[in-house]
């Protein structure tokens, strides 16, 4: 059961989204939104998000597992009768190049976090032992 009716999804990225796809499909022309229109294209996107994910963990129950994964959602889709590919994809190829740009950036900022917090832990170390040794030496 759904815990609240708020949105699942930030507006300003939805809408940002919602209109990438739309110049990228339809290049020759351009084309507006009315505020209520994105938020019940919102409502039906996030609607139709959360019972595909409904309805796979159904499936990831029925096979006794705990992890919800890619081929549930396949074999749901499947099942539903949704075609995995489209037509045309060059739009959906370009927005998944560039989430896939995003999340290598991503992935390389936390890498170099995680290791410039490991630099600052070994100096700290590095710090707290020589003020030890310091200590323990006589005068």
């Amino acid at each position: 059961m759904q815990a609240s009716t708020d949105l699942l999804l930030r507006k300003l990225p939805f809408q940002h989204l919602v209109r990438e796809i739309t110049q990228t499909n339809l290049q020759k022309h351009e084309i507006r939104f009315q505020s209520t229109a994105l938020l019940a294209m919102q409502e039906a996107a996030e609607y139709n998000l959360v019972r595909m994910f409904e309805e796979s963990y159904l499936l990831m129950i029925h096979a006794k597992r705990v992890t919800l994964k890619r081929r549930d959602i396949q074999l749901r889709n499947r099942l539903m009768g949704v075609s995995s590919k489209m037509p045309d994809q060059s739009g959906e190829n370009k927005v998944h190049e560039k989430l896939d740009t995003k999340l290598k950036e991503i992935r390389e900022k936390r890498k170099k976090s995680r290791e410039e917090e490991k630099q600052r832990q070994k100096k700290r170390k590095q710090k707290k032992t020589k003020k030890q040794n310091e200590s323990l030496e006589p005068v």
